[in-house]
C-alpha cells in the first residue's frame, strides 16, 4: 500500500486499485478473452485440404490458395472480395467461387472476366498449368453487393 508522505495516510487511488485486484477481471474482459480463444481455435482447426499440383513435390493447401486468390483479385481489380471458396474432389481443385462487391459504374461482365483471368493466372502459378486448366471452366463469379 502506498502512503502519502505528507499525511502518512494511504492515497485515495490505492484502495481503488486494491479493490480492482481483488475483484479480478470484469465480465466484459472474460467475454472478450473467451471470444478471442474460440475464434483462434476455430480458425486454426478449419480443414486444410492439400491440393494436387503439377509438381508432386509442391504441397499447397486450399487455405493458401483461397488467400492468394483473394489478394490477386483485390490487387488486379481493386474490388472488395467477400467470398472465396475452392471446390475440391478427390484432392484436386475442381472449381472456384468468388463473391465480389462491384461499383455502380462497373461493366459487371467485364469485371467478372478480369477476375477469372486473375484467378486462372494465379492457379497456373500455384497449381501448375495442367491442374489450373481443369479449374478454369468452373470459376463462378457472383456479385454480393454494389457500392
Amino acid at each position: 500500500m502506498m502512503v502519502d508522505m505528507h499525511t502518512a495516510e494511504p492515497r485515495t487511488e490505492d484502495w481503488i486499485l486494491e479493490a480492482g485486484r481483488r475483484l479480478g477481471p470484469t465480465t466484459a474482459d472474460i467475454t472478450r478473452l473467451t471470444k478471442t480463444v474460440v475464434d483462434t481455435a476455430r480458425r486454426l482447426s478449419q480443414s486444410r485440404d492439400e491440393l494436387a499440383t503439377d509438381d508432386g513435390l509442391v504441397v499447397v493447401t486450399d487455405r493458401v490458395v483461397r488467400r492468394l486468390i483473394l489478394l490477386a483479385v483485390r490487387s488486379a481489380l481493386g474490388r472488395r472480395v467477400v467470398e472465396v471458396s475452392v471446390r475440391i474432389a478427390e484432392g484436386e481443385a475442381v472449381g472456384v467461387t468468388l463473391g465480389l462487391v462491384g461499383q455502380y459504374a462497373d461493366d459487371l461482365q467485364t469485371v467478372a472476366v478480369q477476375a477469372r483471368a486473375a484467378i486462372e493466372a494465379l492457379l497456373a502459378d500455384v497449381l501448375g498449368e495442367e491442374h489450373a486448366a481443369k479449374v478454369s471452366a468452373a470459376i463462378d463469379v457472383h456479385w454480393a453487393d454494389l457500392e
